[in-house]
C-alpha cells in the first residue's frame, strides 16, 4: 500500500493554517468558565467571550493589550496582579479565590487555577488563568459553617443544661433527704423540726417548679400547649403577680413597683395562664439577678381603638446589665450567663425560664425583646393586641358599681383614682366635708358603703376623722385606710381595712365591693344562711393506694375541717358509696380499675352520686387528660402536689355549692 502525499501551495497553507487558528480562537472563545492570557508584562493577549462578556467589551479582541487597572476595579486589579506576579515568581500552578463580579454585576467569588505560559523554546512567556464563579458554593460553606456552630453549640448548651439539671435536682433532693433524716432524730426540739421542715417543703417545691419548667417548654416545643383566650382582669393579674412576688424582693429589700398607665382597660381578652406565667418568669428573673435598686412591672398603651388595644408590658430592672454579645443568645433554650459547671454565680437557673417566655409572648401575638447597659440594668418588654372586654361580656361589673365609695380626696387627685376605681361607684370629696357629706347621703336614703381615707395627705388627721364619723351612730360604713407606711397600731385598732399603697388597691377596692353585696345578699335571703352550717365538718372519702399520699391528704383534708374516710381500691370505694359522703377525692391511677371506669360508675351508682363532687388527683398534667377527666363526670383537676390552700378553696367552692341543691 503506497501513501498519498498531497501537496499545497503557500497561498493554500496560509489560508488553511486560518481557518485552524479561526477554529481554535472559536473553541477558545466558547469555552466554559472564564479563560484569559496575558503576556510577561501584564498586558492581556486574549481571553473568551465569559470574560469579555463579564468586563463589558464588545468581543474577545478587544481586550489586547488592556492590563488589570484597565478593566477591574482597584482591590480586584491589585488582587489579580499579585496572583499573577507570584505565579511569574514560582513558575508553579496556583488555585485562589479573587472577588469580582457576575454578568448582572453583582458582587462574586471565583475560583482561579492560574499556570505559567510557556514558548516552544520553553521560555516564560506569560500567565493563563481559568476560574469558575463559586459565590453559590461559598454561600452554602458558611451556611454549613455557621450550621456546625450552631450544632455544636447547641450540644454543648445541652451538655451544660444537663449538668445543671443534675446539679438542681440532686441539691434539693439531698437537702429533702438530709433534713428528713435529721428530724428522725428523737433529740431534736420543736423549733428546729419546725424549721427542717420548711427547708424539705422550700426544696419540694423548687423540684415541682423545675419539673413544670420542662414540662412547659415540652408542651410548646410539641405545640400541645393549650392556648385558649379568655376575658380577664389584666390590673388583678398584675397585682396578683407582684403580690405573689413581694415577699421574694422583700428579702432583698427590692422595691417591686407596678405602673399602671390610666388608658389600659382593665378587662382584655388572653390566655391568663400564658400572661401570668410570663410575668413570674420576667419579675422573678429581675428579683433574682437585682441586688440593690428597685424591680418595675409597667403597663403602658401605645394604640387604643373601640375594641382593641395594643399595649406595651415591660420589667426592669436596677441589676448588673447583659453584655451586647449575650442579648441575642439569652432567649435559646437552654442558654445560661453563667458556668453550670463551676457554679462561681448566684444566678444560675435551668436555661428555660427566658426560652419559654419567648414561645409565649409569641402565642400571645408579641415578640420579646431586651434593653440592657452593664451596671446599669435590663428592660425586658414585648408588645402585643388585646381584644378589649366590655361590661356587656363581664355582667359582674355591673354589681360592683352599685357599692357607693365616697374619697377623701382634693379634686387634683381624680386622674389617680380613677384609674383604679374606673369600674366602682364613687364620689370625691373635700377631707374637710366627709362628715357633712355622710350625713347628707344618709338623710337621701342613699348612704356610702366604703370610705377611703389617706393618711399620706398633708394637713389630715385621719384618726380625728373616723373618731368623728363614730360620733354619729346611725352612719354605718366601711371605713379603709390608704397608707405607704406600715400601719401604727392605733390605726390597725380603727380601721376594718388598711391597703399598703399603690399595687394592691384595685383588687382590694374589688374584693371589699364582693364582700359587701355577699353580705347584703345573706342579709335579704334566708336560704343562704344554711351555707356555712352545711359546711361544717363535710364528710370525704378519699381513694387513694399511696400509703404515704394518704396520710398527707388526709392530715390536710382533716386540718380544714374534714371527716375523712380512707380507701385504697375502687372496688371498696363502690361499696362505701353508700355511706353518702359531701365530697369525693379520687386517685386516677388505681391499681383494680382505671379512675376514668370508676367515675362512670360512682355517677351511675345513685342520685346522690350523680351530683356529688369529684376532684381528680393525678399527677398527670397535660390539658388532654384534663378534658378526659372533665368528659366522665369529674368536676375539678388537682395535679399532685396537691397545697392546702388548693383544697380549701375547692371545699369552699363546692360544699357551699351542695348546700344549696339540698337545703
Amino acid at each position: 500500500m503506497t501513501e498519498t502525499t498531497v501537496e499545497y501551495s503557500k497561498d493554500e497553507l496560509i489560508t488553511k493554517l486560518k481557518a485552524q487558528v479561526a477554529e481554535l480562537k472559536y473553541i477558545v472563545s466558547m469555552t466554559s468558565g472564564n479563560v484569559y492570557w496575558k503576556n510577561i508584562t501584564g498586558h492581556y493577549l486574549g481571553c473568551n467571550n465569559n470574560v469579555a462578556e463579564l468586563v463589558h467589551l464588545p468581543s474577545p479582541d478587544h481586550i489586547i493589550g488592556l492590563t488589570d487597572s484597565d478593566i477591574l476595579e482597584e482591590e480586584a486589579a491589585k488582587q489579580v496582579t499579585a496572583n499573577d506576579a507570584e505565579v511569574l515568581k514560582t513558575l508553579k500552578e496556583k488555585y485562589v479565590e479573587e472577588i469580582g463580579w457576575d454578568f448582572d454585576g453583582k458582587p462574586a467569588v471565583y475560583l482561579t487555577k492560574k499556570r505559567p505560559l510557556y514558548d516552544i523554546e520553553g521560555n516564560v512567556t506569560g500567565v493563563m488563568g481559568v476560574s469558575f464563579d463559586i459565590t453559590e458554593r461559598k454561600k452554602i460553606e458558611e451556611k454549613l459553617v455557621i450550621a456546625k456552630q450552631k450544632a455544636e453549640e447547641a450540644n454543648r448548651a445541652k451538655s451544660q443544661f444537663l449538668a445543671t439539671i443534675s446539679h438542681e435536682l440532686r441539691t434539693p433532693l439531698s437537702s429533702i433527704l438530709g433534713f428528713a433524716s435529721m428530724i428522725e432524730q428523737a433529740n431534736l426540739n420543736d423549733n428546729l423540726k419546725k424549721e427542717y421542715t420548711q427547708h424539705i417543703i422550700n426544696s419540694g417545691s423548687y423540684l415541682l417548679s423545675l419539673i413544670n419548667s420542662l414540662l412547659d417548654y415540652t408542651k410548646l416545643e410539641t405545640n400541645k400547649y393549650e392556648f385558649m383566650q379568655l376575658p380577664l382582669n389584666l390590673n388583678e393579674l398584675m397585682v396578683n403577680v407582684i403580690n405573689m412576688l413581694s415577699g421574694t424582693a422583700k428579702l432583698k429589700n427590692l422595691p417591686l413597683i407596678l405602673e399602671y398607665d390610666k388608658d389600659v382597660p382593665k378587662h382584655v381578652m388572653s390566655n391568663n395562664r400564658a400572661l401570668r406565667q410570663i410575668l413570674i418568669n420576667l419579675i422573678g428573673n429581675a428579683i433574682k439577678f437585682t441586688d440593690s435598686g428597685q424591680v418595675s412591672l409597667r403597663v403602658s398603651c401605645i394604640e387604643k381603638t373601640e375594641k382593641i388595644v395594643r399595649l406595651k408590658i415591660s420589667v426592669t430592672d436596677t441589676g448588673p446589665g447583659i453584655h451586647v454579645k449575650e442579648q441575642k443568645s439569652i432567649f435559646r433554650r437552654f442558654y445560661q450567663t453563667s458556668d453550670a459547671y463551676t457554679r462561681n454565680t448566684n444566678f444560675a437557673g435551668t436555661g428555660l425560664g427566658l426560652a419559654i417566655v419567648k414561645k409565649l409572648v409569641k402565642l400571645i401575638g408579641g415578640k420579646i425583646a431586651v434593653k440592657s447597659t452593664l451596671n446599669v440594668g435590663s428592660e425586658f418588654y414585648f408588645e402585643a393586641d388585646f381584644p378589649i372586654v366590655s361590661c356587656e361580656d363581664t355582667p359582674w361589673l355591673a354589681y360592683a358599681a352599685t357599692v357607693k365609695i365616697l374619697v377623701a380626696r382634693e379634686d387634683h387627685s381624680k386622674n389617680y383614682i380613677h384609674t383604679l376605681l374606673a369600674n366602682s361607684y364613687y364620689e370625691l370629696v373635700s377631707p374637710k366635708e366627709i362628715v357633712n357629706q355622710l350625713l347628707a347621703a344618709q338623710q337621701s336614703m342613699r348612704p356610702y358603703d366604703i370610705v377611703m381615707l389617706d393618711n399620706t395627705l398633708p394637713g389630715v388627721n385621719v384618726i380625728e376623722i373616723i373618731k368623728t364619723i363614730r360620733e354619729h351612730n346611725h352612719l354605718q360604713p366601711l371605713i379603709i385606710l390608704l397608707t405607704d407606711t406600715y400601719p401604727t397600731d392605733e390605726e390597725r385598732e380603727n380601721f376594718a381595712e388598711i391597703i399598703l399603697k399603690p399595687s394592691a388597691l384595685e383588687i382590694k377596692i374589688f374584693q371589699l365591693e364582693l364582700k359587701l353585696l355577699w353580705e347584703r345578699k345573706l342579709l335579704n335571703t334566708k336560704k343562704n344562711m344554711l351555707l356555712l352550717k352545711s359546711s361544717i365538718n363535710p364528710r370525704a372519702l378519699l381513694i387513694e393506694d399511696n400509703l404515704l399520699i394518704q396520710i398527707i391528704h388526709k392530715a390536710m383534708l382533716e386540718e380544714l375541717g374534714c371527716k375523712v374516710e380512707v380507701t385504697d381500691s375502687a372496688k371498696n370505694a363502690l361499696v362505701l358509696l353508700k355511706n353518702h359522703y359531701d365530697i369525693l377525692f379520687v386517685d386516677i391511677g388505681l391499681p383494680d380499675m382505671a379512675g376514668f371506669d370508676l367515675i362512670k360508675k360512682i355517677r351511675e351508682y345513685d342520685s346522690h352520686t350523680a351530683h356529688i363532687p369529684i376532684i381528680v388527683l393525678t399527677g398527670y398534667s397535660d390539658d388532654e387528660d384534663r378534658k378526659l377527666f372533665l368528659g366522665v363526670g369529674a368536676n375539678e383537676v388537682l395535679v399532685k402536689p396537691v397545697n392546702k390552700d388548693n383544697l380549701k378553696t375547692l371545699l369552699d367552692r363546692y360544699i357551699k355549692k351542695l348546700s344549696v341543691i339540698t337545703s
